[in-house]
């Protein structure tokens, strides 16, 4: 079918992947690439076998548009349920309804897309799909799984996840005259998001009638980073922001989280790249992943409570960072949500007047909340998930 050639137990417990209730099918063969959404969740191919974008209805797609990429990160034994994807749809368990996620994307006028790399993230140790997300010479190459289990070999890449991506994307977008991009990665789809941004980036410097191409905004949602340092990275950066330069080096090899918040250091003074990061989860407080801290010095770092979810099931406090940043459209900026609050000695929350980050937040606020000044931490409506009651405590660093 298509693309069969080139484009043809606690870490357990905190990154598998859920599937139960958005579920997709693909066939059994090598299936990764950019898929449009409809309105009504459903989805349809964007590029075909030969590396030429399908045409759709503009139900899917509309080279006007604003336009969200969507990227998901490990999957973990999907290639056996019948290549289970991720979607939109969010199961809400304080109410038990299906909500789905994209229809207010879809209605406010704008584009949107997941890159699937199922078959290749599926590996039993996360390292190994993250190593394929930049290199083809990560610990397992390219190889992907098919659905008895086994590995497959006949149609494996030659090159990385992020390379077979920016080929796509550039195809795809050659002729968009939208208003906006943005790229949002969730867990280890975060480094594939920046990864994109970074070679597109990189694309538009070298073809600058292509600026177009660049994202917008960044939105790292309950991001991850493996710890130590990788070989197929080499030693390129050094350990501070002032050493986020081609060629400097500090005698060790680079590790995710340090190409990681380099790449988007770069980007932000390059590109005025917007970059949020949603932290739902506490992953990196139990010593899974590197925390990559010096990251929150330069973005607009916010953290969301999910309480209706038992404090030690961090499974589904990590993936409501997905579901959060799309289910967050429906909430409108001139409700002033989410409200920004300062909370005095004696407990008393003061509101602003200002709202803080979710997907219909303006650029200038996002800009204006990035920085080593201040953070946000969710302290009102903690007991659902919709988000139309959020309130947030602006924090001092």
């Amino acid at each position: 079918m298509r693309k069969k050639f080139e484009y043809v137990i606690l870490l357990l417990a905190v990154l598998g992947v859920l599937v139960a209730n958005n579920e997709l099918r693909a066939n059994d063969t090598h299936d990764y690439g950019f898929y449009w959404f409809d309105a009504n969740n459903q989805s349809t191919d964007a590029v075909n076998s030969s590396g030429v974008p399908n045409t759709v209805s503009t139900a899917f797609y509309d080279p006007a548009k604003p336009t969200v990429f969507y990227f998901h990160g490990w999957q973990k034994g999907t290639s056996v349920k019948s290549y289970s994807r991720e979607t939109f749809l969010y199961a809400d368990p304080t109410t038990k309804t299906n909500v789905n996620t994209v229809a207010k994307w879809k209605a406010d006028g704008w584009n949107v897309a997941i890159f699937y790399w199922n078959q290749m993230a599926d590996e039993d140790e996360v390292k190994d799909a993250e190593a394929k997300i930049w290199s083809t010479s990560g610990p397992k190459g390219m190889r992907y799984r098919i659905s008895t289990g086994a590995y497959g070999t006949a149609f494996t890449p030659t090159k990385s996840v992020g390379a077979l991506a920016l080929a796509e994307y550039t195809a795809l977008m050659a002729n968009y005259k939208g208003t906006e991009i943005r790229f949002a990665g969730h867990s280890l789809g975060s480094q594939l998001a920046t990864n994109l941004a970074k070679l597109v980036s990189d694309y538009v410097a070298a073809n600058t009638t292509k600026a177009f191409l660049m994202p917008k905004r960044l939105e790292l949602l309950d991001p991850y980073w493996s710890k130590d340092g990788k070989s197929y990275f080499g030693d390129v950066y050094g350990s501070s922001y002032a050493s986020c330069n081609p060629a400097t080096k500090d005698g060790k090899l680079d590790w995710n989280a340090e190409v990681v918040r380099c790449h988007i250091y770069n980007m932000i003074n390059k590109n005025g790249l917007l970059v949020t990061w949603y932290k739902t989860s506490a992953i990196f407080d139990v010593w899974v992943g590197d925390q990559n801290t010096p990251l929150e010095s330069i973005v607009a770092l916010q953290n969301p409570a999910s309480f209706w979810l038992n404090a030690t099931d961090q499974t589904n406090k990590h993936v409501w960072a997905r579901h959060l940043y799309f289910y967050s459209k429906i909430v409108s900026p001139t409700s002033v949500m989410p409200k920004e609050c300062t909370i005095s000695g004696t407990g008393t929350r003061t509101a602003t007047g200002k709202i803080t980050i979710y997907a219909n937040t303006p650029s200038t606020r996002v800009k204006e909340m990035m920085g080593n000044t201040y953070y946000w931490t969710q302290v009102e409506g903690r007991n659902t998930p919709n988000p139309n009651d959020d309130w947030y405590e602006r924090k001092t660093r």
